[in-house]
């Protein structure tokens, strides 16, 4: 009888013990421990599927987002990238390859990853950066957004050209003569 009550008093102060960690607030430092899944595609095959992971780092302010690939059922899960700022997952049409965004130098890249030899090369080389990309169904176009100025269109060494003498030019100024444009901390600035 002893036993058992040595027993259950383990057992309820245990208990009591992890009740109360239950309990406990939840902080900005448990938030920034939590890795977010985002960006799932199935593959055209069925048979995989893509997604981002991103990881925060609270003492210098920044998250890392990488690509994995994993098996429909959950297993063989596999870090396809891990410079920390890739997105935007998107299958090719025969499931052996994929595309993807990364930044490098504050510009976006659509970049294509091989599951043969297990290796990426940039497909773009926008010098103002590419956003959204979509893949035609044949996966020979790629059709993105990017912010250009409209002097320049599509024009990638006169956009990179007014681009460079707009931030390194002698001249750093901007003439407003309608209301600013500000969104979140990105500014238009003509573009």
């Amino acid at each position: 009888m002893k036993k058992i009550t040595f027993i259950l008093s383990v057992l309820i102060s245990f208990s009591a013990e992890f009740a109360y960690t239950q309990n406990k607030a939840f902080t900005i430092e448990d938030l920034y421990k939590i890795q977010y899944i985002g960006a799932p595609v199935i593959s055209p095959d069925g048979m995989h599927i893509a997604h981002t992971i991103t990881k925060h780092d609270l003492p210098k302010g920044k998250s890392r987002t990488n690509i994995y690939i994993m098996d429909t059922n959950g297993g063989n899960k596999t870090q396809i990238t891990s410079d920390g700022k890739s997105s935007n997952p998107i299958w090719a049409k025969d499931s052996k390859s994929i595309y993807y965004v990364s930044t490098e130098s504050d510009m976006a890249q659509v970049y294509l990853y091989s599951f043969k030899d297990h290796q990426s090369r940039k497909i773009t080389n926008f010098s103002m950066g590419v956003n959204d990309p979509k893949l035609s169904p044949d996966n020979k176009l790629i059709a993105f957004s990017s912010e250009v100025y409209p002097e320049c269109g599509a024009d990638s060494k006169s956009n990179a050209r007014t681009d460079s003498l707009a931030t390194n030019g002698p001249v750093q100024a901007y003439v407003a003569d309608q209301l600013l444009f500000r969104h979140w901390t990105d500014y238009a600035a003509g573009k």
